[in-house]
């Protein structure tokens, strides 16, 4: 008798047990998910990068030789908001000598670290730049920086050099112009443009 009442209670501790086990679960599940829920809102900073939405005209200056005047040439962008607004896709066509080029861009909002991200590929190569980055409101301008690696060249001794990318925002709600301009650091620590672009809105 006294056995069986022993077995009893182990089969209840173990049930017990396991209940606690599920209802922690199922908390924590319902934890992370409302955490999850958190992160995919649409922000400040999202709704920030949503006013660049629209088709434009834009003019470029590329500076092969920082030293020499810059190449300069038009073409157009369409920039849309993909994912429910989580992040701004922007196309861009243009010509360079003589020969017509398209850039991807993917600009979003990070909330789990709170920064801004850039994904860019383009036609000039089969290389791909991933940065954070975060707002200057000096500026008004998101600033991206990395470091390019692909430069490098052990044989010469030649280094990767710095970069970093600006994307200019306007504060006032209507935005009909914005700026995309990437700039590399010399030998002497002084920023150079590499290649700036302006646009303005045809629609």
């Amino acid at each position: 008798m006294i056995s069986k009442i022993l077995s009893i209670s182990k089969i209840l501790f173990v049930v017990l047990i396991l209940a606690s086990i599920n209802l922690f679960a199922q908390e924590e599940n319902v934890i992370i998910k409302n955490y999850n829920l958190e992160l995919a809102k649409i922000s400040p900073p999202h709704k920030m990068i949503s006013k660049l939405k629209g088709k434009w005209n834009l003019h470029y200056r590329l500076w092969i030789d920082p030293d020499k005047d810059p190449e300069e040439n038009d073409g157009t962008a369409d920039a849309n908001l993909i994912l429910g607004g989580r992040f701004l896709q922007i196309n861009m066509i243009y010509s360079i000598y003589e020969k017509e080029f398209t850039s991807e861009h993917i600009v979003g909002y990070d909330m789990d670290i709170d920064r801004f991200s850039l994904f860019s590929i383009d036609e000039f190569g089969t290389d791909a730049i991933f940065e954070y980055g975060d707002f200057d409101p000096d500026i008004e301008s998101i600033v991206f920086t990395g470091v390019d690696s692909i430069s490098a060249n052990p044989s010469t001794d030649e280094k990767s050099f710095q970069y970093k990318i600006e994307l200019y925002i306007p504060t006032e709600e209507d935005v009909d112009q914005f700026g995309f301009n990437t700039y590399f650091l010399d030998q002497e620590g002084k920023w150079k443009p590499l290649m700036e672009t302006s646009f303005t809105k045809s629609e």
